[in-house]
């Protein structure tokens, strides 16, 4: 049985492209990726008015817990955390005007971070809620398609 090659790798579900485009691709994508998540955190610190060392202690810790929350979405955790597809989770620009909001009401850097810890709790519980809807929808469509 003859293996694809080139193109046609990858389009397929497993298809492994190769190295040079593999190399180029990722380059690519990291740098698309790092300017989504320095710029958020940059904006941040500019509204709360942190100091040099501070701005770059926000950015590292936003490109770490990108990293972690890649990995989790890459290797998921039980069934409920991660889709096991190669997705690069990054920093939200949604957030940005209400973390200005906070910064502006003279919250800092834990006001911020104790609101997104709230938001974060709220949208794991919304998930796994939608989550066990969408599968219960599915399976009484699976149930009246074989039906018919």
């Amino acid at each position: 049985m003859r293996t694809p090659s080139g193109q046609q790798t990858l389009f397929q579900i497993r298809g492994i492209p190769p190295l040079g485009s593999a190399v180029s691709l990722s380059l690519q994508h990291l740098v698309a990726m790092i300017v989504g998540c320095v710029t958020p955190p940059i904006i941040i610190a500019g509204a709360i008015g942190l100091s040099p060392a501070d701005q770059v202690l926000l950015i590292q810790a936003s490109l770490v817990m990108s990293a972690v929350c890649t990995i989790i979405q890459l290797y998921p955790v039980n069934k409920y955390f991660g889709s096991g597809l190669p997705v690069i989770m990054g920093v939200s620009f949604a957030y940005v005007p209400s973390m200005q909001a906070i910064a502006s009401t003279g919250g800092g850097v834990g006001a911020i971070a104790g609101a997104m810890i709230v938001g974060g709790i709220v949208a794991i519980v919304v998930g796994v809620f939608v989550k066990k809807e969408m599968e219960q929808e599915y399976s009484c469509e699976q149930d009246i398609k074989n039906k018919m």
